[in-house]
Protein backbone atom coordinates (compact mmCIF):
# COMPACT_ATOMS: atom_id res chain seq x y z
CA UNK A 1 0.00 0.00 0.00
CA UNK A 2 2.66 2.19 0.85
CA UNK A 3 4.22 1.98 -2.79
CA UNK A 4 1.17 2.31 -4.52
CA UNK A 5 0.49 6.27 -6.00
CA UNK A 6 -2.46 8.20 -4.42
CA UNK A 7 -5.52 8.06 -7.00
CA UNK A 8 -7.03 11.29 -6.83
CA UNK A 9 -10.60 12.83 -8.58
CA UNK A 10 -10.53 16.71 -9.05
CA UNK A 11 -13.85 18.47 -8.53
CA UNK A 12 -14.82 21.51 -9.24
CA UNK A 13 -17.26 23.78 -11.98
CA UNK A 14 -14.64 25.83 -13.02
CA UNK A 15 -12.09 24.37 -15.88
CA UNK A 16 -9.63 26.74 -14.46
CA UNK A 17 -9.16 25.89 -11.47
CA UNK A 18 -9.56 21.81 -12.40
CA UNK A 19 -6.19 22.68 -14.72
CA UNK A 20 -4.65 24.88 -12.35
CA UNK A 21 -4.80 21.86 -9.35
CA UNK A 22 -3.49 19.59 -12.46
CA UNK A 23 -0.76 21.94 -12.91
CA UNK A 24 0.27 22.22 -9.25
CA UNK A 25 0.72 18.01 -8.78
CA UNK A 26 2.19 17.29 -12.51
CA UNK A 27 5.37 16.54 -10.85
CA UNK A 28 4.38 14.45 -8.03
CA UNK A 29 4.85 11.03 -9.77
CA UNK A 30 3.15 9.39 -6.61
CA UNK A 31 -0.12 10.94 -6.89
CA UNK A 32 -2.60 9.68 -9.93
CA UNK A 33 -5.13 12.00 -11.02
CA UNK A 34 -7.99 9.24 -12.33
CA UNK A 35 -10.37 11.92 -13.44
CA UNK A 36 -12.12 14.97 -12.81
CA UNK A 37 -15.51 16.28 -12.74
CA UNK A 38 -17.63 19.70 -12.83
CA UNK A 39 -20.78 19.57 -10.98
CA UNK A 40 -21.38 17.33 -7.25
CA UNK A 41 -23.67 15.37 -8.89
CA UNK A 42 -20.84 14.13 -11.25
CA UNK A 43 -18.30 13.70 -8.18
CA UNK A 44 -20.88 11.17 -6.65
CA UNK A 45 -21.14 9.23 -9.74
CA UNK A 46 -17.38 9.21 -10.55
CA UNK A 47 -16.34 8.34 -6.60
CA UNK A 48 -18.14 5.29 -6.49
CA UNK A 49 -16.75 4.11 -9.96
CA UNK A 50 -13.29 4.61 -8.97
CA UNK A 51 -13.02 4.76 -5.57
CA UNK A 52 -10.29 7.16 -5.24
CA UNK A 53 -8.26 7.85 -2.29
CA UNK A 54 -8.72 11.23 -2.08
CA UNK A 55 -11.41 13.87 -3.54
CA UNK A 56 -10.49 17.95 -3.76
CA UNK A 57 -13.39 19.37 -3.84
CA UNK A 58 -15.14 22.38 -4.66
CA UNK A 59 -18.24 23.80 -3.22
CA UNK A 60 -20.52 26.53 -5.04
CA UNK A 61 -21.26 24.09 -7.87
CA UNK A 62 -24.23 23.49 -9.79
CA UNK A 63 -26.66 20.34 -9.63
CA UNK A 64 -25.19 19.83 -6.42
CA UNK A 65 -22.63 21.29 -4.09
CA UNK A 66 -19.69 20.08 -2.33
CA UNK A 67 -21.26 19.62 0.90
CA UNK A 68 -24.33 17.78 -0.69
CA UNK A 69 -21.65 15.59 -2.70
CA UNK A 70 -19.29 15.04 0.22
CA UNK A 71 -22.68 13.94 2.36
CA UNK A 72 -23.77 11.25 -0.11
CA UNK A 73 -20.20 10.08 -0.63
CA UNK A 74 -19.14 9.61 3.18
CA UNK A 75 -22.48 7.47 3.25
CA UNK A 76 -21.01 4.83 0.58
CA UNK A 77 -20.61 1.39 1.85
CA UNK A 78 -16.93 0.05 2.97
CA UNK A 79 -15.70 3.58 1.07
CA UNK A 80 -14.42 6.37 3.31
CA UNK A 81 -12.01 8.59 0.67
CA UNK A 82 -10.37 11.56 2.53
CA UNK A 83 -12.41 14.71 0.74
CA UNK A 84 -10.23 18.07 1.17
CA UNK A 85 -12.61 20.86 0.47
CA UNK A 86 -10.94 23.38 -1.84
CA UNK A 87 -12.83 26.85 -1.81
CA UNK A 88 -13.07 31.03 -1.44
CA UNK A 89 -10.82 32.10 1.29
CA UNK A 90 -13.72 34.50 2.70
CA UNK A 91 -16.05 34.30 5.70
CA UNK A 92 -18.89 32.41 3.27
CA UNK A 93 -15.90 30.05 1.87
CA UNK A 94 -15.16 28.98 5.55
CA UNK A 95 -18.23 28.75 7.12
CA UNK A 96 -19.42 25.96 3.65
CA UNK A 97 -15.98 24.48 4.58
CA UNK A 98 -17.07 23.58 8.13
CA UNK A 99 -20.11 22.49 7.16
CA UNK A 100 -18.47 20.16 4.69
CA UNK A 101 -16.68 19.29 7.90
CA UNK A 102 -19.08 17.92 9.90
CA UNK A 103 -20.50 15.64 7.23
CA UNK A 104 -17.17 13.74 6.81
CA UNK A 105 -14.38 15.95 4.72
CA UNK A 106 -11.15 16.10 6.44
CA UNK A 107 -9.39 19.36 5.95
CA UNK A 108 -9.99 22.73 3.89
CA UNK A 109 -8.02 24.58 1.68
CA UNK A 110 -8.43 28.20 0.62
CA UNK A 111 -8.14 28.76 -3.18
CA UNK A 112 -5.99 31.61 -4.31
CA UNK A 113 -6.93 34.57 -4.67
CA UNK A 114 -4.53 35.72 -7.54
CA UNK A 115 -1.46 34.06 -9.93
CA UNK A 116 1.23 34.88 -7.70
CA UNK A 117 4.10 32.58 -8.12
CA UNK A 118 4.48 32.75 -4.31
CA UNK A 119 0.71 32.22 -3.23
CA UNK A 120 1.06 29.65 -5.64
CA UNK A 121 3.63 27.49 -4.60
CA UNK A 122 2.20 28.13 -0.82
CA UNK A 123 -1.41 26.34 -1.92
CA UNK A 124 0.92 23.33 -4.33
CA UNK A 125 3.03 22.74 -1.05
CA UNK A 126 -0.17 22.50 1.52
CA UNK A 127 -2.35 20.56 -1.68
CA UNK A 128 0.80 18.02 -1.13
CA UNK A 129 0.62 17.85 2.32
CA UNK A 130 -3.21 18.01 2.70
CA UNK A 131 -3.22 15.24 0.09
CA UNK A 132 -0.88 12.67 2.10
CA UNK A 133 -2.79 12.84 4.95
CA UNK A 134 -5.85 12.51 3.46
CA UNK A 135 -4.79 9.22 1.55
CA UNK A 136 -2.94 8.14 5.09
CA UNK A 137 -7.20 8.71 6.57
CA UNK A 138 -8.49 6.46 4.10
CA UNK A 139 -5.90 3.80 4.19
CA UNK A 140 -6.63 4.32 7.76
CA UNK A 141 -10.18 3.68 7.35
CA UNK A 142 -10.11 0.97 5.30
CA UNK A 143 -8.21 -1.29 7.75
CA UNK A 144 -8.58 0.07 11.22
CA UNK A 145 -10.01 -2.19 14.58
CA UNK A 146 -13.37 -1.80 15.21
CA UNK A 147 -12.96 -3.79 18.58
CA UNK A 148 -13.05 -1.23 21.48
CA UNK A 149 -9.57 0.26 23.12
CA UNK A 150 -8.45 -2.02 26.22
CA UNK A 151 -7.61 1.17 28.25
CA UNK A 152 -10.02 1.44 31.18
CA UNK A 153 -10.42 4.30 33.49
CA UNK A 154 -7.70 4.88 36.08
CA UNK A 155 -9.68 4.80 39.07
CA UNK A 156 -6.92 6.21 41.11
CA UNK A 157 -6.74 9.14 39.53
CA UNK A 158 -10.33 9.94 39.32
CA UNK A 159 -11.22 13.02 41.03
CA UNK A 160 -14.45 15.69 41.03
CA UNK A 161 -12.34 18.63 41.48
CA UNK A 162 -11.32 19.77 37.60
CA UNK A 163 -11.01 23.25 37.26
CA UNK A 164 -9.83 23.56 34.03
CA UNK A 165 -9.95 21.12 30.93
CA UNK A 166 -7.55 21.44 27.76
CA UNK A 167 -8.06 19.65 24.49
CA UNK A 168 -5.87 19.72 21.59
CA UNK A 169 -6.51 18.68 18.19
CA UNK A 170 -5.88 18.89 14.56
CA UNK A 171 -6.65 17.07 10.86
CA UNK A 172 -9.98 15.57 11.53
CA UNK A 173 -10.49 17.61 14.49
CA UNK A 174 -13.14 20.31 14.58
CA UNK A 175 -16.54 18.21 14.66
CA UNK A 176 -15.10 16.02 16.94
CA UNK A 177 -14.24 19.29 19.07
CA UNK A 178 -17.57 20.48 18.42
CA UNK A 179 -19.02 17.11 19.18
CA UNK A 180 -17.81 16.79 22.52
CA UNK A 181 -18.51 20.71 23.26
CA UNK A 182 -22.14 20.61 22.46
CA UNK A 183 -22.29 17.14 24.42
CA UNK A 184 -21.00 19.35 27.96
CA UNK A 185 -23.84 19.93 30.10
CA UNK A 186 -24.75 23.38 31.15
CA UNK A 187 -24.12 23.04 34.49
CA UNK A 188 -20.19 22.85 33.41
CA UNK A 189 -18.85 24.49 36.56
CA UNK A 190 -14.81 24.62 34.88
CA UNK A 191 -13.33 26.20 31.96
CA UNK A 192 -12.76 24.43 28.64
CA UNK A 193 -9.54 25.30 26.58
CA UNK A 194 -9.33 24.95 23.10
CA UNK A 195 -6.06 24.34 20.55
CA UNK A 196 -7.53 23.44 17.49
CA UNK A 197 -4.99 23.46 14.53
CA UNK A 198 -6.18 25.70 11.95
CA UNK A 199 -5.52 28.65 9.06
CA UNK A 200 -6.05 32.12 10.09
CA UNK A 201 -9.66 33.33 10.51
CA UNK A 202 -10.80 29.94 11.37
CA UNK A 203 -11.28 29.67 14.60
CA UNK A 204 -13.50 33.19 15.03
CA UNK A 205 -15.97 31.07 12.99
CA UNK A 206 -15.53 28.03 14.36
CA UNK A 207 -16.47 29.47 17.75
CA UNK A 208 -19.13 31.61 16.26
CA UNK A 209 -20.24 28.41 14.90
CA UNK A 210 -20.33 26.08 17.57
CA UNK A 211 -21.26 28.28 20.37
CA UNK A 212 -24.95 28.52 18.47
CA UNK A 213 -25.14 24.87 19.13
CA UNK A 214 -23.46 24.04 23.14
CA UNK A 215 -25.59 24.66 26.42
CA UNK A 216 -22.43 26.25 27.39
CA UNK A 217 -20.65 29.57 25.88
CA UNK A 218 -17.60 29.33 23.31
CA UNK A 219 -15.45 32.04 21.98
CA UNK A 220 -12.08 33.26 20.58
CA UNK A 221 -9.84 33.47 23.48
CA UNK A 222 -8.77 37.54 23.56
CA UNK A 223 -5.87 38.65 25.65
CA UNK A 224 -5.69 39.18 28.78
CA UNK A 225 -9.16 37.79 29.57
CA UNK A 226 -10.19 36.85 32.48
CA UNK A 227 -10.70 32.96 32.48
CA UNK A 228 -14.33 32.60 33.37
CA UNK A 229 -16.01 29.36 34.66
CA UNK A 230 -18.70 27.47 32.43
CA UNK A 231 -16.83 28.89 29.65
CA UNK A 232 -14.99 27.52 26.64
CA UNK A 233 -12.01 29.51 24.95
CA UNK A 234 -10.71 28.62 21.02
CA UNK A 235 -7.17 29.76 21.16
CA UNK A 236 -6.66 32.26 17.65
CA UNK A 237 -5.49 31.17 14.59
CA UNK A 238 -1.60 32.03 14.47
CA UNK A 239 -1.51 32.34 18.00
CA UNK A 240 -0.47 30.49 20.97
CA UNK A 241 -2.64 30.70 24.27
CA UNK A 242 -1.28 30.40 27.66
CA UNK A 243 -2.74 30.86 31.34
CA UNK A 244 -1.00 33.25 33.36
CA UNK A 245 -1.96 34.01 37.18
CA UNK A 246 -2.16 38.00 37.87
CA UNK A 247 -2.21 40.03 40.55
CA UNK A 248 -5.22 42.91 40.31
CA UNK A 249 -5.39 46.15 42.42
CA UNK A 250 -6.91 44.62 45.37
CA UNK A 251 -3.97 41.77 45.72
CA UNK A 252 -6.73 38.88 44.38
CA UNK A 253 -4.71 36.87 41.88
CA UNK A 254 -6.66 36.13 38.81
CA UNK A 255 -6.11 33.39 36.17
CA UNK A 256 -5.59 35.50 32.76
CA UNK A 257 -5.12 34.43 28.91
CA UNK A 258 -2.07 35.71 27.12
CA UNK A 259 -2.19 35.41 23.65
CA UNK A 260 1.74 35.48 21.84
CA UNK A 261 3.35 34.33 18.46
CA UNK A 262 6.37 33.62 19.70
CA UNK A 263 7.82 31.08 17.26
CA UNK A 264 5.57 27.47 16.54
CA UNK A 265 6.54 24.84 18.89
CA UNK A 266 6.03 21.41 17.94
CA UNK A 267 5.71 22.50 14.21
CA UNK A 268 2.29 24.53 15.19
CA UNK A 269 1.25 27.93 16.49
CA UNK A 270 -1.18 27.32 18.55
CA UNK A 271 0.74 24.67 20.22
CA UNK A 272 -1.20 22.56 22.17
CA UNK A 273 2.32 21.68 23.87
CA UNK A 274 2.42 25.52 24.81
CA UNK A 275 -0.84 25.62 26.67
CA UNK A 276 -0.91 22.54 28.09
CA UNK A 277 2.71 23.20 30.00
CA UNK A 278 1.27 26.74 31.17
CA UNK A 279 -1.91 24.97 32.95
CA UNK A 280 0.07 21.98 34.27
CA UNK A 281 1.88 24.99 36.03
CA UNK A 282 -1.09 26.62 37.73
CA UNK A 283 -3.74 23.79 38.04
CA UNK A 284 -1.70 20.58 38.68
CA UNK A 285 -3.79 17.94 39.56
CA UNK A 286 -6.83 19.82 39.14
CA UNK A 287 -6.62 19.69 35.10
CA UNK A 288 -7.63 17.79 32.69
CA UNK A 289 -6.11 17.33 29.39
CA UNK A 290 -7.45 15.64 26.58
CA UNK A 291 -5.64 14.92 22.71
CA UNK A 292 -7.85 13.94 19.78
CA UNK A 293 -7.00 13.40 15.84
CA UNK A 294 -4.55 14.79 14.19
CA UNK A 295 -1.15 14.28 12.81
CA UNK A 296 2.22 14.33 14.46
CA UNK A 297 2.80 14.70 18.17
CA UNK A 298 2.00 18.16 19.02
CA UNK A 299 0.08 17.73 22.63
CA UNK A 300 2.76 14.54 23.78
CA UNK A 301 5.03 17.06 25.66
CA UNK A 302 2.45 18.83 27.22
CA UNK A 303 0.25 15.57 28.20
CA UNK A 304 3.58 14.31 29.95
CA UNK A 305 3.99 17.42 31.83
CA UNK A 306 0.57 17.28 32.50
CA UNK A 307 0.43 13.66 33.97
CA UNK A 308 3.33 13.88 35.66
CA UNK A 309 1.97 16.79 37.58
CA UNK A 310 -0.90 14.33 38.64
CA UNK A 311 -3.53 15.48 35.78
CA UNK A 312 -6.07 13.03 34.42
CA UNK A 313 -5.07 12.71 30.73
CA UNK A 314 -7.16 11.36 27.86
CA UNK A 315 -6.91 9.84 24.48
CA UNK A 316 -9.46 9.69 21.75
CA UNK A 317 -9.84 6.14 20.67
CA UNK A 318 -8.37 5.06 17.98
CA UNK A 319 -10.82 3.49 15.82
CA UNK A 320 -12.76 7.13 16.02
CA UNK A 321 -10.18 9.02 15.14
CA UNK A 322 -9.54 10.29 11.35
CA UNK A 323 -5.73 10.47 11.76
CA UNK A 324 -4.54 8.69 14.64
CA UNK A 325 -1.08 9.86 15.26
CA UNK A 326 -1.55 12.37 17.78
CA UNK A 327 -3.67 9.83 20.47
CA UNK A 328 -1.61 7.51 19.54
CA UNK A 329 1.57 8.92 20.84
CA UNK A 330 -0.24 9.72 24.22
CA UNK A 331 -0.66 6.02 24.40
CA UNK A 332 2.22 4.59 23.44
CA UNK A 333 3.87 6.98 26.01
CA UNK A 334 2.14 5.84 28.64
CA UNK A 335 0.39 8.85 30.01
CA UNK A 336 -3.21 8.14 28.95
CA UNK A 337 -5.09 7.21 31.91
CA UNK A 338 -7.99 6.69 29.98
CA UNK A 339 -9.07 6.11 26.18
CA UNK A 340 -12.14 7.28 25.10
CA UNK A 341 -14.99 8.07 22.05
CA UNK A 342 -15.87 11.71 21.66
CA UNK A 343 -19.31 11.11 22.95
CA UNK A 344 -17.42 8.93 25.81
CA UNK A 345 -15.35 12.32 26.14
CA UNK A 346 -18.14 14.69 26.66
CA UNK A 347 -19.43 12.14 29.58
CA UNK A 348 -15.97 11.79 31.30
CA UNK A 349 -15.88 15.81 31.57
CA UNK A 350 -19.29 15.94 32.83
CA UNK A 351 -18.53 13.64 35.67
CA UNK A 352 -15.26 15.05 36.55
CA UNK A 353 -16.87 18.63 37.18
CA UNK A 354 -19.17 17.83 39.97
Amino acid sequence: MANEKIKLLIVDDSAFMRNLVRELLADEKYIDIVDEAKNGEEAIKKAKELKPAVIIMDYKMPIKNGLEATEEIMKTKDYSPGIVIFSAYTEDGIKEGFHSLRVGAIDFIAKPDGSKESELRTIKAKLILKIKVAANAFIHAKTKDLTSDPLLPNETKIKNNIQVVVIGASTGGPPVVERIIKGINSNFKGVLLVVQHMPEKFTSIFAELTNKESEIEVKQAEESEELKPGTCYIAPSGQHMKIEKQEDDTGEIKKIIHLTREPKVSGYRPSIDVLMNSVSKIYKEESLGIILTGMGSDGLKGSINMHDNGAYIIAQSLQTAVIESMPSSIINAGVADEVLSPREISNRINSLNN
